[in-house]
């Protein structure tokens, strides 16, 4: 927070918003700060499968921070309004989690003599395997912002950020299930069931990669013409071939394989994939600072987008099945093949009808033509992708909703 008054001559930054800028890196830094202690609430009720109540904060604060914003900037008060009420709402979002927390733990004290030494030590061992990850991941969301308005006009973080937090936003569910992961690979291994967690990270990341395909999917065909529909053709020249890369990287490198890492940490064997992804990271920013200056916003989404896919999509699972001692070539295939081929099926559609009835002229045209392009896609996949007792087993609770 102290350097928020120092770093600001780092960025190209207009004298007019310096005073916004510096209250933006103060409110955020110290709303950051208090949140290392009261996430732990949340990680505690995922930690124990309370997914149903971490879930419902989470949407109850993204409704709350959207509409708080939204209505703040539509009555005038600007980026110190729109600060103000995504600081109040985190504050909100961590005082509940901390009465839900107390809640279902009523009998929850803090006290020094309760801590135990041999415990803070395996505790210890665990963040110190971990921290390299958090500071990747920091560094993966955050630093392309940086570095882009360091080394160009401020107009281009927007740009970058408008494709970067379109893709970061869609994977929220695939994180979601990542969690679940996480906790349920701790209790298999706590009884030894290694097979099972096997096949649970075989499953999880097949079905998030599935159910991330039409948005993947519909960034590669229709992305360009959604950005140029909802914002401005302008921001559709700068970001459109951004939007294509980083959403057709995380399909494979997050949707298909983030439970993968999910299976890592439950198991407390993160430490060479904590310190890969660091790697990434760093690669990742030297890679942009390398190209930005000749390739563009599209350039510094190519690195992004292929140091992910090399690292998360090809190292993570030969990682993963080294743990597991399972063949990296089936697991590979077992979650990407089946639905790659009814994703083949939809990309030639969607191109078929962009060439022909729905060019994406209008926001109407480009959803209607997603929309379709994602029939065909689940129509393919449920015969293809999916297995007979799946298959069976969703058509059993269409049935039972139907009913209803």
């Amino acid at each position: 927070m102290l350097l928020a008054f120092f770093v600001t001559g780092q960025f190209q930054v207009s004298a007019s918003y310096l005073p916004d800028f510096r209250l933006l890196l103060l409110a955020f830094g110290l709303s950051w700060a208090f949140g290392l202690c009261f996430t732990t609430f949340t990680a505690s009720l995922e930690a124990f499968q309370r997914f149903d109540l971490s879930s419902r904060l989470a949407v109850f604060n993204t409704i709350l921070r959207a509409s708080s914003i939204a209505t703040l900037l539509g009555l005038g008060y600007g980026l110190r309004g729109a600060a103000a009420a995504a600081v109040c709402c985190q504050w909100i979002f961590y005082l509940l989690s901390l009465v839900t927390f107390l809640r279902v733990f009523p009998g929850f004290r803090l006290s020094l003599a309760l801590a135990d030494r041999a415990m803070l030590g395996r505790l210890g061992r665990f963040g110190w395997d971990t921290l390299p990850s958090t500071a990747a991941w920091l560094l993966l969301l955050q630093g392309p912002a940086l570095l882009i308005g360091r080394l160009l006009p401020t107009a281009y973080v927007g740009y970058y950020m408008v494709a970067h937090r379109l893709v970061q936003t869609s994977l929220e569910l695939v994180w979601r299930v990542g969690s679940v992961t996480n906790s349920k690979t701790a209790e298999l291994a706590s009884h030894g069931r290694m097979d099972d967690i096997a096949r649970l990270a075989e499953r999880a990341n097949r079905l998030c990669f599935m159910l991330y395909a039409p948005i993947a999917l519909g960034a590669l065909v229709f992305g360009d013409r959604l950005l140029a529909t909802w914002y401005s053709e302008r921001l559709a020249s700068q970001s459109g071939l951004a939007l294509m890369l980083l959403a057709s990287a995380a399909w494979f490198a997050e949707a298909g394989q983030f439970n993968s890492s999910s299976v890592l940490f439950g198991l407390a064997r993160q430490r060479v994939y904590s310190r890969l992804l660091l790697g990434e990271a760093l690669v990742t920013m030297a890679g942009m600072a390398a190209v930005i200056g000749a390739g563009g916003l599209a350039g510094a989404a190519a690195v992004a987008a292929a140091a992910m896919l090399v690292n998360r999509a090809i190292v993570l699972p030969w990682l993963t099945c080294r743990v597991l001692a399972i063949p990296v070539t089936r697991f590979w295939w077992a979650i990407h093949g089946r639905t790659l081929g009814a994703a083949a099926v939809a990309v030639v559609f969607g191109y078929a009808i962009r060439a022909g009835m729905l060019p994406g002229r209008t926001l109407l045209e480009v959803l209607a033509a997603s929309g379709l392009m994602t029939v065909v896609y689940g129509l393919v996949a449920f015969r293809w992708a999916l297995t007979a007792t799946e298959r069976e087993d969703l058509t059993a609770r269409i049935r039972a909703r139907w009913k209803r």
